[in-house]
């Protein structure tokens, strides 16, 4: 068995390049890992794939078991099964990758169990959604195309410090899309150059300043609950930024002083770990046999 920590992301920068033709858009986007995430656990068993997540989901619809079953199929070997169990932290539309990184997790444990190559493991990922390829290394990143086209990235910055804040409601993905197109925020000019800088500089406040997320207006504009979060944030005196597309507000600063007033928010802790490497740099907190 091998368990692992399916840990967070969040989009230091994050806007649409251009809309395609079939609808999906070009993107340019940061990632950076976090230091929290869900537990999951990757058994090997003969023929059958089976889940055990708190999400209640089927296994064609839960992420995690899907990444086991498409991987499956692209090894070609029905014989091939796995126990899978998903115990979630992360809240689902919350814009920290939650279902990608059990999904990622899965295929990190099942590229061991099953000997699966990492070119078919990668390939397997970029079928399931625009986060999960880089949840499979997580560090920090710059992702093109629909997020799968990633460079890494190396910052000498110390793990920045947040409070997450979850503002109780769930923002759908296709849903904030629409409203981005909607506010022709579909075609963004913002580039990411100066947060890129800023990350080679390693300052941390320079770093918070210069990120960026085009939906963010788009959001605030119709989910008041995410709003009231930005604003409550920015009253105690952090900077907010949104988490993906919603609805989680990540906000940076002077943590010991704004956490009183943010209480009834119920504030998690965090850290950006990302930008002290991937996964491969902290083994520590992902296998364990």
């Amino acid at each position: 068995m091998i368990r692992l920590s399916a840990f967070a992301k969040i989009n230091l920068h994050l806007r649409s390049l251009r809309r395609r033709p079939d609808g999906y858009h070009e993107l340019e986007t940061v990632f950076c890992h976090l230091d929290l995430g869900d537990r999951v656990w990757v058994e090997s068993k003969a023929q059958r794939i089976t889940l055990q997540s708190d999400t209640g989901l089927g296994l064609e619809e839960d992420l995690a078991s899907r990444a086991a079953l498409r991987l499956r199929d692209a090894l070609g070997d029905p014989a091939l099964g796995c126990a899978i169990r998903v115990e979630k932290q992360l809240p689902s539309g919350a814009g920290l990758g939650g279902g990608s990184a059990d999904a990622a997790a899965v295929l990190r444990a099942l590229a061991t169990l099953w000997s699966a190559p990492a070119e078919l493991v990668l390939q397997v990922a970029t079928g399931l959604g625009a986060d999960v390829p880089f949840l499979l290394q997580g560090g920090l990143a710059l992702g093109r195309g629909s997020g799968e086209k990633l460079t890494p990235l190396h910052s000498p910055a110390a793990p920045i410090e947040a409070l997450l804040l979850f503002p109780g409601v769930a923002v759908s993905t296709p849903q904030a899309y629409g409203w981005l197109d909607d506010d022709g925020l579909d075609e963004d000019e913002r580039s990411a150059a100066d947060l890129l800088a800023a990350l080679n500089n390693g300052d941390q406040s320079t770093i918070v300043a210069r990120c960026y997320n085009a939906f963010e207006a788009p959001v605030r504009r119709r989910v008041v609950a995410v709003d009231a979060g930005m604003v409550a944030a920015q009253a105690a005196g952090l900077r907010p930024l949104l988490c993906g597309s919603g609805s989680s507000v990540a906000a940076f600063g002077d943590l010991a002083l704004a956490a009183p007033e943010l209480r009834r928010w119920r504030p998690t802790r965090t850290r950006l770990i990302g930008l002290a490497g991937g996964y491969a740099e902290q083994p520590g907190d992902v296998f364990d046999h």
